[in-house]
């Protein structure tokens, strides 16, 4: 039987850290801490993607209709058009047109398919017609401005609005119908947002969100009553998760999956709004740290921990290794025994039916059709 692991060690990525993948055309782009490659995905070859990024750190990708944007730290942000032709945007002090800061977070197009553009020194929106950018600050004097400069995540949700995490000021939300900043960050003593470090945001219906902390743990905000319910490792009547540190949240049907740092899995049921617990002292979760968690086409939950992977079968209730998805001439491999022990920081099913999950090394896929993994790994 022919052994289908494949160990790919392209010449074109030499870094410490990924970053960001991107599908643009035929090719997935690779943004790491060294620069910018492109796999063709046809014939799976890699190159660096433009001579004149190798070297920088790319933050973000995102593709726009004739082209792509590039944030990176330092070295402003970068339009690469369709005939190859490239222009990079950076902080003009005399330009209050020009990027606020060199030193980019995060990318987004909004729902009018401008671009937005968090910095470390406040956001910037891109005007296409002047092939410039409006600037938006922090302003304590003007409380529908931003809560803070430093512009770490955003987000479109699927009724147009935006979102803005910060750091250390909590949620910003926008909505082009109101066209101001609304402010949700933690007030003490009242009903608001527990923490203002938010790790994750997950959309479950149009009017409710879950928002994970790094310190608070888990909060379910209503949009149309403003209202915050808390799940956290302080709850009374014994129905608490067990860390404040949240890392990935997954909502499958009435059930609320939860990954923390040192408290596991958590499965919330939202029709008893009871919680279960998995740890490594009850379960066979792998790791009482989870990272990643996402769903495949099975039904089965995969968890990406610091730790390997583990996957949980939720009409069985039961914990499987990964190796059980796989042929037992492919059990024995030297190269999954290693997977396994990987710190798991990202998963993703594509369209494709395969499950991609990025570590500290490399990024792994694992096809449900074939049981093919692949292994793209960072060249030395």
């Amino acid at each position: 039987v022919k052994n289908t692991y494949k160990v790919l060690s392209p010449k074109g990525i030499l870094c410490d850290y990924f970053q960001v993948l991107t599908k643009y055309n035929d090719l997935l782009l690779i943004g790491t801490d060294s620069g910018l490659s492109m796999m063709n995905l046809k014939d799976e070859s890699i190159v660096p993607f433009k001579k004149e990024l190798l070297g920088k750190n790319i933050m973000d990708i995102r593709t726009a209709r004739k082209g792509i944007w590039v944030a990176t730290e330092g070295q402003g942000l970068y339009y690469i058009a369709e005939d190859g032709k490239m222009k990079n945007y950076k902080h003009d002090k005399k330009d209050e047109k020009s990027l606020s800061s060199d030193f980019i977070r995060s990318l987004c197009f909004d729902d009018q398919q401008r671009l937005w553009v968090g910095t470390f020194v406040g956001l910037n929106i891109y005007d296409e017609v002047e092939d410039s950018f409006n600037r938006y600050y922090s302003n304590e004097v003007e409380k529908k401005s931003i809560n803070q400069n430093s512009v770490r995540t955003m987000y479109l949700d699927n009724q147009g609005a935006m979102w803005l995490g910060t750091f250390y000021g909590g949620l910003n939300y926008y909505h082009p119908l109101q066209n101001q900043f609304e402010r949700i960050h933690h007030i003490p003593y009242i009903n608001s947002l527990s923490d203002n470090v938010v790790s994750c945001i997950v959309e479950d219906n149009p009017a409710e969100l879950w928002i994970g902390t790094n310190d608070n743990g888990l909060n379910l905000y209503n949009r149309n009553t403003k209202r915050f319910t808390y799940y956290t490792a302080d709850a009374n009547g014994g129905n608490a998760i067990l860390s404040n540190n949240i890392k990935a949240v997954l909502v499958d049907g009435d059930f609320v999956y939860i990954g923390s740092h040192g408290g596991g899995l958590a499965r919330l049921d939202k029709r008893t709004n009871s919680i279960r617990n998995y740890t490594n002292k009850n379960s066979e979760v792998g790791s009482d740290n989870v990272y990643s968690l996402a769903k495949d086409p099975h039904g089965n939950i995969w968890i990406g921990t610091l730790n390997g992977l583990s996957v949980y079968d939720p009409k069985k209730e039961v914990f499987l290794p990964f190796s059980s998805f796989l042929p037992e001439y492919m059990k024995s491999n030297e190269h999954l025994n290693t997977i396994s022990k990987y710190h798991i920081y990202a998963l993703f099913l594509d369209s494709k039916l395969r499950m991609w999950f990025g570590t500290e090394t490399g990024i792994y896929t694992y096809s449900f059709r074939n049981n093919e993994i692949k292994e793209y790994k960072i060249g030395t």
